[in-house]
């Protein structure tokens, strides 16, 4: 994440430099997730292996009115390939991932990804990583580290799975909010 004071300065630089980083994040590890939930104040950056792809669902929250859309990708770190974690796509970033090509690919080779720009959220009591245009991802980077992770689970790697309980495609309408005046609201407690 940048931040601009009015103190920043920037420098067009036209000729970039051999050595200037094609990719940038900051990995945290899987277990340092539980205390960032709703600590909105950084992005949160993961590498890790997919281990099932849902269905991409579309929603109607509570708070909009048009309905949006959710796509659910369970991922594991190296340690094991049962502890697991869902990030959760919304939006054009649902559609943008390339979830046919993660399970295709899937079936034959661990599919590493470093998530860039994530926030930790919990959703149903369960910790998830949840973004919508901020978040991007790199599949099967050539680096060290997605080298190391995809090495670490070879032995006991499973094809990654498409679950189609996990979301379905139909849309999923909640119920509208009441109304409620402030003495209604009052009396509540």
């Amino acid at each position: 994440m940048i931040n601009f004071t009015r103190w920043t300065s920037m420098e067009e630089v036209v000729e970039i430099p051999p050595a200037f980083p094609m990719y940038t994040y900051s990995l945290t590890p899987m277990d340092q997730l539980p205390p960032r939930v709703e600590d909105n104040k950084f992005f949160t950056d993961v590498i890790v292996v997919v281990t099932m792809l849902s269905n991409v669902s579309s929603l109607r929250s509570r708070t909009r009115q048009n309905e949006v859309l959710k796509w659910t990708v369970t991922i594991c770190n190296a340690r094991s390939v049962a502890p697991s974690l869902d990030v959760i796509l919304w939006g054009e970033r649902a559609t943008a991932f390339p979830v046919e090509q993660v399970h295709r690919d899937g079936k034959a080779t661990p599919q590493t990804v470093i998530f860039v720009g994530t926030l930790v959220k919990c959703f149903a009591d369960k910790v998830s990583l949840s973004r919508g245009s901020s978040c991007k991802w790199y599949i099967n980077l050539e680096v060290p580290e997605a080298k190391a992770l995809a090495a670490s689970v070879a032995s006991i790697y499973q094809p990654v799975k498409w679950d189609q309980h996990m979301a379905s495609s139909e849309p999923v309408a909640f119920a509208a909010p009441e109304h409620k005046k402030v003495f209604d609201i009052k009396i509540l407690s």
